[in-house]
């Protein structure tokens, strides 16, 4: 991916987690070679965006999510001084290294600010698309976690009912995200925040649903599908899921899976078509699943850092009548 001069670009999309965390400048190239110089390096600047949508989807016209602030904390200048090295924020018995106040000189860097919030509609920002949120200056240097404060969301379904939704009590103090990324001088850095919207939001009741009608609201969980990745380090995974005689299937869901950890989910379009975007280089498994007459399906593939797979499709998707 190519980035302007001088900037990060922080992206809302919407989809599950990932893994870059810690403080160690080798893990970096030359920028991160010098980061315990104490002398202050020229900043950089960072962007916001969104995409994605929720589930049941065909029955959901909006799905609103509000967000007031984000902060992100830098790493101390010589990471051997990190007392908090984080471990994996997958496991869920291992805590978040106790640095919600920062580590000594590095605190917490508030980057985006808005008691009334901004609101995002994603049902508009699925596939790829993205939507612009914050585009701040920072100093250069290494960072490892971001936090997110979500004031609310909103559903609108499909037979005019709406649902205001309330952030439980526990997210309230903002979502902590493990991500290591670094500002270099005269380059952007690109970071995505991505909602998996089947975990975002969850209808009540549970199960399928043959209408609108049946759903009675909806349990709002930011923090529970919520994922941050480097865009410059990430990679995209596109395709297309069929019928047996290549019509398109539109409202299939599509899930990625890396290993047995679910990754990121989103449906296809109308023109059965679909997108990932920011996910890390390696090994994907692909499921495949539409309504009663669609056979789910499973495939393999690749992701690759910087480039754009654009050929995992689900053939021959629909049962044969018959069959």
């Amino acid at each position: 991916m190519r980035l302007s001069d001088r900037n990060l670009t922080l992206v809302l999309t919407l989809a599950t987690a990932v893994t870059l965390a810690g403080c160690n400048p080798a893990m970096f190239g030359p920028a991160g070679d010098d980061s315990d110089s104490a002398d202050p390096k020229p900043g950089g600047q960072l962007k916001v965006r969104v995409t994605d949508a929720p589930f049941p989807i065909e029955f959901v016209d909006e799905a609103w999510v509000t967000i007031t602030r984000i902060d992100v904390l830098r790493c101390p200048d010589n990471a051997d001084d990190d007392p908090h090295e984080p471990g994996d924020p997958n496991d869920p018995n291992d805590g978040d290294g106790g640095d919600d106040d920062g580590d000594g000189d590095r605190p917490w860097i508030t980057v985006f600010d808005d008691p009334n919030g901004l609101p995002f509609n994603l049902m508009t920002l699925r596939n790829g698309r993205l939507a612009d949120l914050v585009d701040a200056e920072l100093p250069a240097g290494s960072y490892k976690q971001i936090r997110v404060y979500v004031d609310g969301g909103r559903v609108v379904l499909t037979d005019g009912r709406w649902f205001p939704l309330r952030v439980p009590s526990g997210d309230r103090s903002g979502i902590k995200l493990r991500l290591k990324f670094e500002i270099v001088e005269g380059e952007d850095t690109e970071v995505l925040l991505d909602f998996d919207l089947v975990r975002t939001f969850k209808p009540i009741p549970g199960g399928a649903f043959q209408h609108a009608g049946e759903i009675r609201g909806f349990m709002f969980r930011p923090s529970l599908g919520l994922r941050a990745a480097d865009l410059g380090e990430s990679g995209s995974l596109g395709g297309e899921a069929a019928d047996d005689q290549g019509d398109p299937e539109s409202g299939v869901e599509v899930v990625a899976y890396r290993g047995k950890k679910l990754v990121a989910t989103t449906y296809t379009e109308a023109d059965g078509s679909y997108t990932f975007v920011g996910l890390s280089p390696g090994n994907y498994r692909l499921e495949f699943q539409g309504d009663d007459d669609f056979e789910p399906r499973e495939l393999s593939t690749r992701v690759q850092r910087g480039k754009h797979t654009n050929n995992a499709n689900s053939r021959s998707g629909k049962r044969m009548s018959g069959d």
